[in-house]
């Protein structure tokens, strides 16, 4: 399958049209199908249905491995062994999603009423596959006689103090949502009454109030108390649920309710998604050193030229969280990842929240290479490199030849709003970004040119072998 022409076209974030995009990662990617032949590869898992495996190996794998409701649904192999509005409709279903850079998918299959929907697209994401998978599944059940109802949410009396207990969950926790970027929140309980939480991220700082219900959790309100004079009205009709848990390793924080993706619907979930920490008392010197870092951008410099990475995640920056010792956030692609500063080169993540919360951790060692340059080598085992101190590319650059993988340039004022010829090697590629840290221009485009633009206060990064030379026309 690989460079065949049926492959459909490829988009970068920015919707740059890209030529066609393989992965090859070890454990993702390698495998080209259409959404028909994954539909009957679920198909395979019908009950009944001997073709890869026997039914009693079936059965193994379509069963939650933990029993535990707040762990995830996985099964050997499948993502959801219980996806609730099915079970709670007296359907079995098992459900698997998948993402690379640029391609997503889900596959979800009905077992003994033998119906199976795969869902793939260019963009978006698995989540997103899965609510149109199950709009489909939904009718698909619908013409079988089975219509999928959701429960009705049961009433919630709302308690209007709340004990002296709770006060133990009070202070700071890392909230992740089944593996998406970092938050630092803050639990309080003023005057008793309500439960307020501060959603604090490298982007912005947000608060979300919730009040005690009578089951012992904390129903989610539709307006921060102080703007609307505690106005007790309930969010997502009184289904956004938060609660605590504490155990031998440690309190975490429970979440139950829906997402909604506006125009798909709302994916439900019921997980842990917190995990209350301490304050990081590393010394004052280790503190400042790693405050140097604070606004600090870092380019992605490691990379094979053909990487889809330097178009998703070529760019990250520091930031310095002042709210609680001993924590920064490394920002990239849209999320923040929130380390653990463990001494003056190591950055340690500190989720250990016991779902997918924790999935896809990030360490990072600062070290200095043989260039003088500081480097920041990420437990993926991809290396960024310092923004401060790479040359400008102005119009005495004639030629540009590789010392290494790639070469970062800043683009001044002097050249900025200029077009730029670039002759480069065969195997190689030439990337712009605007001074967002978006690439508005890659050689990696279909069809690309070879005139680049020049965005002002932007980023021009070269890409291939060591040794290999670009050619400069102004």
């Amino acid at each position: 399958m690989y460079r065949n022409e049926k492959l459909v076209p490829s988009f970068s974030a920015n919707g740059l049209p890209l030529d066609t995009s393989y992965c090859v990662k070890i454990g993702a990617g390698g495998i080209y199908a259409t959404a028909s032949d994954t539909a009957k590869f679920g198909a395979a898992f019908f009950t009944g249905d001997d073709t890869l495996v026997s039914d009693e190996a079936k059965t193994a794998m379509a069963t939650r491995w933990n029993d535990n409701e707040y762990g995830d649904d996985n099964g050997l192999g499948w993502d959801y062994a219980e996806v609730l509005r099915y079970q709670q409709n007296g359907v079995k279903t098992v459900g698997k999603g998948g993402d690379v850079s640029m391609d997503h998918a889900f596959l979800l299959t009905a077992l003994d009423e033998k119906i199976s929907v795969a869902v793939l697209s260019n963009g978006g994401s698995s989540v997103c596959n899965d609510l149109v998978a199950q709009v489909l599944m939904d009718a698909a059940l619908q013409a079988k006689g089975i219509n999928i109802t959701d429960t009705e949410q049961p009433e919630c009396t709302i308690v209007d103090d709340i004990p002296d207990g709770y006060k133990a969950y009070e202070g700071w926790y890392i909230m992740n949502l089944m593996g998406g970027g970092d938050t630092l929140c803050r639990v309080t309980f003023p005057e008793n009454k309500y439960l307020h939480l501060e959603k604090i991220t490298s982007r912005k700082t947000s608060y979300t109030d919730y009040v005690l219900t009578a089951d012992g959790d904390f129903a989610e309100l539709s307006y921060e108390v102080s703007e609307s004079g505690f106005d007790k009205r309930l969010a997502a009709g009184g289904s956004s649920r938060m609660s605590f848990e504490k155990n031998d390793d440690g309190i975490f924080m429970k979440s139950t309710g829906g997402m909604t993706y506006p125009g798909l619907g709302s994916f439900d979930i019921k997980s842990y998604t917190g995990q209350k920490i301490e304050e990081n008392n590393v010394s004052e010197d280790v503190i400042n050193s790693i405050k140097a870092l604070d606004g600090k951008k870092l380019l992605l410099a490691n990379e094979k030229y053909s990487s889809s990475g330097y178009e998703d995640v070529a760019i990250g920056q520091f930031h310095t969280i002042n709210e609680i010792k001993g924590y920064v956030f490394m920002s990239g692609a849209g999320a923040d990842y929130m380390l653990k500063i463990s001494d003056s080169q190591h950055l340690v993540s500190p989720n250990t929240i016991p779902s997918s919360s924790s999935r896809d951790l990030l360490d990072i060692t600062v070290n200095t290479d043989e260039n003088s340059r500081q480097t920041f080598t990420t437990s993926y085992g991809t290396k960024y490199i310092s923004a401060d101190g790479i040359p400008e590319f102005d119009a005495s650059v004639k030629t540009i030849e590789l010392t290494d993988n790639a070469s970062w340039y800043s683009i001044p004022d002097s050249i900025a709003n200029t077009p730029v010829t670039v002759t480069k090697p065969e195997k190689s590629a030439v990337i712009v970004f605007n001074k967002f840290d978006e690439a508005i221009y890659t050689s990696h485009v279909k069809d690309a040119g070879n005139v680049i633009p020049m965005p002002k206060d932007g980023k021009v990064l070269f890409l291939g072998q060591k040794g290999d030379k670009f050619d400069i026309t102004v």
